[in-house]
């Protein structure tokens, strides 16, 4: 079977029908464009804000971040796939097994690896038949327009450049291409 995959930096598992560390998962069909949404981030920088909460369900103008995006993508997925790790449950308990229609499927990272072992984890969660993959972060809004332009032919984004070294992960290029990504640096070798 083919895989549709892609790289970022956050966290996924999953098995077809069966019970992983206690949580039921299931396997999506029929499915041509699975929206992933890596939301096992903790957010220890946002303290008392998630020690009861995962980052992703932070309320921001009424809604936790993770349902903006989910919001502002349903009708362009045909599936999502959630990938969750500290206080996962939650995320699972407040989407279920659809939003708007759209049916959401659930991975989980034990550890926090960075977002390539979360994908690495998650692509048994991707069905076969996907002829797109929309990979967002659960912690930052995404506007509509720019979900639609990626899932519609616009073309992958898989980095911004900053004036000053962000406080996240750096993709680190040589002549144009990709050579490394790396996760968080106490010296960014890049911006």
């Amino acid at each position: 079977r083919s895989r549709v995959a892609a790289v970022n930096s956050r966290g996924f598992a999953f098995r077809n029908s069966n019970s992983y560390h206690g949580v039921e998962q299931t396997k999506l069909t029929m499915a041509t464009t699975v929206g992933v949404i890596l939301a096992g981030g903790r957010g220890r920088r946002m303290g008392a804000l998630t020690e009861t909460q995962p980052k992703p369900m932070v309320t921001v103008a009424g809604r936790p971040i993770i349902e903006h995006t989910v919001r502002r993508g349903d009708g362009l997925v045909d599936s999502w796939v959630i990938v969750t790790g500290y206080l996962g449950g939650k995320i699972r308990a407040h989407f279920g097994e659809t939003h708007e229609g759209t049916a959401s499927s659930y991975a989980r990272q034990e550890q926090p690896l960075g977002t390539a072992h979360a994908l690495q984890r998650g692509l048994g969660a991707i069905p076969g038949d996907a002829d797109s993959l929309l990979v967002l972060n659960g912690d930052a809004v995404v506007p509509r327009a720019l979900q639609r332009r990626l899932t519609t032919g616009g073309g992958p984004a898989v980095a911004v450049r900053y004036e000053d070294a962000p406080e996240n992960g750096i993709a680190v290029l040589q002549d144009g291409q990709l050579v490394d990504a790396v996760e968080k640096p106490d010296t960014p070798p890049s911006n």
